[in-house]
């Protein structure tokens, strides 16, 4: 509801928190897990403001980490655009 209503920091906030928090339970290969993962990382690329992403991004990777693993491509994604934002691209 919040990334509709113009509000993605919140957005990805609300995706962290209920990706972190349940994958434990039905795992981290769950589907569910896994949409999680997409709708937090959807969610964060659509916040305009580089610091407020950088730093939220810095979280969202250390999250998808620990659910989906280093080399997943939704991981590496987030690496690459914190990256990118870090050198002001």
């Amino acid at each position: 509801m919040a990334l509709t209503t113009g509000q993605p920091v919140t957005a990805t906030r609300g995706y962290l928190h209920t990706l972190v928090l349940p994958s434990q339970v039905p795992g981290a290969g769950h589907a569910s897990t896994r949409a999680r993962a997409e709708q937090a990382v959807y969610a964060w690329t659509s916040i305009p403001d580089r610091a407020e992403a950088h730093r939220l991004g810095m979280e969202l990777l250390a999250a998808l980490l620990r659910t989906v693993g280093q080399h997943d491509k939704l991981a590496r994604h987030v690496s690459r655009r914190l990256t990118k934002l870090q050198a002001g691209g």
